[in-house]
């Protein structure tokens, strides 16, 4: 892949998957869209070529693993910023992108997350991020703190409510 910045690194048996970002050859700064593969037994890099609607270019966003699908969220681009979810079937052939119906709240990037297998199904976590409409005004965003959990099987998220003294916001 070309030189980037702000993608998302998810590994899925032996293999890594380098989505999006921004970045590209020079010092020029572009959103990307692209899907790379890193088989990390044979150390061999290849372009993932999809079907279906793969997610606008963006950077900031996250992606996980669930089972051999690869859950991508969030984020944000020149274009705008993203509360969508999109879910890539690496069992497809070709591999299959997908829009799930369920959004985050509101749009929120350089979040973290991570995902775990559970029972009865996998979860998978979000905590902190930036958000807010972004114009000359204000630019950078807001740091939230808030923690949300998708069940990816049925396509929904919940909020728990956290007790004790919360983390202070925090992105990245």
């Amino acid at each position: 892949p070309s030189p980037r910045a702000g993608h998302s690194a998810t590994l899925i048996n032996d293999t890594i998957y380098i989505f999006g970002g921004y970045g590209g050859l020079g010092y020029g700064r572009r959103d990307l869209d692209d899907l790379h593969a890193l088989n990390i037994s044979t150390w061999q890099w290849s372009r993932i070529v999809s079907k279906g609607t793969p997610p606008e270019k963006r950077s900031g966003h996250q992606a996980c693993a669930v089972e051999k699908k690869l859950v991508v969220f969030g984020g944000s681009s020149s274009a705008g910023q993203f509360n969508d979810v999109h879910c890539l079937d690496l069992e497809a052939d070709p591999p299959l992108w997908s829009k799930m119906a369920c959004v985050l709240p509101c749009p929120v990037w350089n979040h973290a997350a991570c995902s775990v297998v559970a029972i009865p199904a996998w979860k998978i976590f979000t905590f902190g991020g930036i958000t807010g409409v972004l114009d000359d005004r204000d630019r950078q965003g807001k740091m939230i703190n808030a923690s949300a959990i998708l069940d990816p099987t049925i396509g929904r998220w919940s909020y728990p409510k956290i007790e004790g003294r919360a983390p202070s916001a925090r992105s990245d």
